[in-house]
């Protein structure tokens, strides 16, 4: 891994209900939200992920990680395993041939999150590559609005 500093990366999150990143494109449902609403369920979401690499960093390999921080900054530990609620990785672009020097490269990524236990307060994510903070994005886990009624469940057949 290259010791390089990420000079120039840049980073985009979207928060959104799923996401595919296929052929460099991102395929997105339910995207751009803020709040999730819970009665005491998990939360499902899905994060969106795209870098751009700059022409200098082509072939080059970085590390970069998502972690799962309450408002005041404290790592979410994931209850059922006692470990903080992130993921990490490697990506290295290349460039195509015959691609205009200088052109930046985009890297694409989707981050399924399910079943996460969280309480109801603010959190964020955070996207850091080469252990340097690119972009985080904060959303609100809520209560239902007063009223609101969860539909009973069926009966088995």
């Amino acid at each position: 891994m290259s010791d390089a500093p990420p000079v120039g990366v840049k980073g985009t999150l979207l928060l959104c209900d799923f996401a595919q990143a296929v052929g460099g494109k991102l395929y997105i449902l339910g995207g751009g939200w803020s709040k999730a609403v819970s009665w005491g369920q998990p939360v499902n979401m899905t994060l969106a992920i795209k870098l751009d690499i700059p022409w200098h960093l082509a072939n080059t390999k970085l590390a970069f990680e998502i972690a799962l921080l309450t408002e005041d900054g404290k790592q979410v530990v994931n209850p059922s395993v006692g470990q903080p609620i992130r993921g990490e990785g490697q990506i290295e672009i290349g460039r195509p041939a015959g691609l205009t020097p200088g052109t930046g490269l985009d890297a694409t990524m989707a981050a399924p999150m399910f079943g996460l236990q969280l309480p109801h307060g603010s959190y964020r994510w955070e996207l850091k590559v080469s252990e340097q903070l690119v972009q985080t994005v904060s959303f609100e886990v809520v209560p239902p609005p007063p009223g609101f009624v969860i539909p009973p469940m069926p009966p088995p057949a």
